[in-house]
């Protein structure tokens, strides 16, 4: 029972880095974007 608790956590702990990851880089692209919009 515990290693199922610990797997599924593992898991939201993944969903959350990849999400946290994409978001990041989309922030990033949307300095680009303003930089080229200022330009």
């Amino acid at each position: 029972k515990e290693k199922e608790q610990l797997s599924s956590y593992d898991t939201v702990i993944r969903i959350v880095l990849l999400n946290y990851k994409l978001f990041k880089e989309l922030k990033q692209e949307e300095k680009k974007l303003d930089y080229l919009v200022e330009k």
